[in-house]
């Protein structure tokens, strides 16, 4: 899920800005978990 939304991003935006991206999605991921006691799954 994450490395083909930074494939995504970096066709479009640059690979320095899609590294920002996929920062901000992650630490977004992260902040979710740890406020709502949830374990991640990636779903594929």
């Amino acid at each position: 899920m994450l490395k083909e939304f930074f494939e995504r991003k970096k066709k479009t935006i640059g690979h320095s800005k899609a590294i920002v991206a996929l920062t901000r999605k992650s630490v977004t991921i992260l902040w979710h978990l740890i406020t709502k006691d949830e374990m991640y799954g990636d779903e594929m």
